[in-house]
């Protein structure tokens, strides 16, 4: 499968296995905290995005799905619904076995978050390795943003469903999106 820009950006230039001991070092307590309380949520993202952002979206990147007879690969923006302020990017790598071919059709098809989909098709989730990302923005060195990889695995299975990784945008623009929910 050919690398895109996301994938690169995720597999170049982010540093994984920090530590909380590294992070606290890395950022201080007053840095990021908005970020962090987001990324902090042990299961599914999507409720607290919703929470705290009103109605969101998925924008996929690129125009042709990432697929082959095992592997789907969603790699999509997720955007607040009525400022299109985008939240996060996301690279979900979906393991097809192990979900209904209807959720992948889903995928394909429409605008729906993971964590929605996974719901509406009944499907509990434990998460495994989960590892907070911290990256410097390529395009500024003051600007820092979180975010997480995990597995998510079938609650009653252990069966891989998932391999995640989510990084938030910059938080003055989180801040900027949820302001604009409390107006």
């Amino acid at each position: 499968m050919k690398s895109s820009a996301f994938l690169n950006l995720v597999t170049k230039n982010i540093p994984i296995n920090f530590q909380d001991a590294f992070l606290k070092n890395y950022i201080s307590d007053k840095e990021l905290t908005f970020s962090k309380e987001l990324l902090n949520k042990g299961l599914l993202l999507t409720p607290h995005l919703k929470k705290n952002f009103g109605n969101i979206y998925v924008c996929e990147i690129g125009l042709k799905h990432i697929e082959s007879e095992d592997l789907y690969i969603r790699e999509s923006v997720i955007k607040q619904k009525d400022t299109d302020y985008k939240i996060l990017d996301a690279n979900l790598r979906i393991e097809k076995k192990n979900v209904p071919v209807e959720l992948i059709n889903d995928l394909r098809t429409t605008k729906i978050l993971f964590g929605s989909l996974l719901k509406k098709y009944g499907i509990e989730v434990t998460i495994e390795n989960q590892e907070i990302i911290v990256v410097k923005n390529i395009d500024d060195s003051d600007s820092t943003r979180m975010g997480r990889s995990r597995t998510m695995t079938k609650k009653d299975t252990g069966d891989v469903i998932c391999h995640v990784h989510e990084l938030l945008n910059l938080e003055q623009y989180l801040f900027a999106a949820k302001a604009h929910v409390n107006v």
